[in-house]
């Protein structure tokens, strides 16, 4: 028998719980011109949970540990 991680309900926090957080951080993001904005803006179209909360991640990270602001 294999052990299997527990799943998160990532699509239900990005739509409900976390919809806040999650826009502002995508926004705050695309600001910092880091990224491609039009690739950032790809990615949000095709509601790829997992591809969405990684930039939210990134940004939070920037955040926590890089940004002066």
């Amino acid at each position: 028998m294999y052990k299997k991680g527990l799943g998160l309900p990532l699509k239900n926090w990005i739509e409900n719980d976390l919809n806040e957080l999650v826009n502002d951080s995508i926004l705050k993001l695309k600001t910092r011109n880091i990224f491609n904005n039009n690739e950032i803006d790809s990615i949000l179209k095709t509601n790829n949970e997992h591809k969405i909360w990684q930039l939210v991640s990134t940004e939070l990270w920037i955040n926590k540990f890089i940004s002066t602001k």
